[in-house]
């Protein structure tokens, strides 16, 4: 019973420990709170000062201040779920792509 006992608890600091890997590549990641709760943001790229996102159902790109990023991930309003798998990112980055051209010619209407 003891053995069990411990396994249980080995199980559960896991699961308080789970930390994103040191890349961001095909990181994914849950908002728990806000504006865009529920939401799933799946990483795509950066440049000096914003994170480009494809968040996930909508399919919509999402520019993140790096500052708002970090501040947002040590109050856990965002969450590290998963590395996903390369052929599923392959698929996000291609629809990333989409959405961006759309963006992208829309603004010039």
């Amino acid at each position: 019973m003891k053995k069990i006992l411990n396994q249980l608890k080995n199980l559960v600091n896991i699961a308080k420990l789970k930390k994103p890997p040191n890349t961001l590549k095909r990181n994914m990641y849950a908002v728990t709170q806000g504006t865009y709760k529920g939401e799933f943001l799946v990483y795509i790229n950066q440049n000096n000062d914003n994170m480009y996102f494809l968040s996930l159902p909508d399919n919509t790109v999402r520019k993140v201040p790096k500052n708002k990023f970090h501040s947002a991930e040590k109050e856990n309003i965002i969450e590290f779920i998963e590395k996903i798998p390369s052929d599923v990112y392959e698929i996000c980055i291609a629809q990333y792509n989409k959405s961006k051209t759309k963006e992208d010619l829309n603004r010039f209407k």
